[in-house]
């Protein structure tokens, strides 16, 4: 199975690519992950954010394929503890979908399509995170959800 991170914009900090590298590195062999961007859209004001999470949001369409099982990050969403986010990663191995892929929205938000059309919202966090940091922590959960379901202890 595979795992992908969806998200607009880059990394632009480098405490954040290295503690993603450092997640990447160690699920290797163990599931395949990887980090998909694709271009954010720029606004000068604030009434143009709803046409800019529309493009975002068919960009983010545009990777998707039927075959995904697709996990929306979202503060409405539902909060999972780590045992049973690995219980739920388990659950979707066995269900016949290709790859697990997990969108996070820009520092705009995302668009309400993409969210009405996942398979699952997800919550982080009630508070509002930076779409960065949430790519670390859901790195760091997915490889904690590996160590869960092989039995492994995790002090990281």
């Amino acid at each position: 199975m595979k795992i992908s991170i969806i998200y607009p914009g880059k990394i632009k900090d480098d405490y954040i690519k290295k503690g993603i590298e450092k997640y990447k590195k160690m699920l290797t062999g163990k599931v395949k992950f990887e980090l998909i961007s694709v271009k954010d859209e720029t606004i000068s004001k604030k009434s143009e954010i709803e046409k800019a999470l529309k493009i975002e949001g068919e960009r983010i369409k545009n990777i998707l394929v039927k075959y995904d099982y697709s996990i929306v990050l979202d503060e409405k969403g539902k909060n999972l503890d780590s045992i049973a986010f690995s219980k739920f990663i388990d659950k979707l191995k066995v269900s016949g979908k290709s790859r697990i892929a997990i969108v996070i929205g820009s520092a705009l938000g995302l668009s309400e399509d993409i969210k009405k059309e996942s398979n699952y919202l997800l919550s982080v966090s009630p508070m509002t995170l930076p779409h960065q940091i949430a790519m670390l922590v859901m790195s760091e959960q997915i490889f904690r959800s590996v160590k869960i379901s092989n039995g492994e202890t995790y002090h990281y």
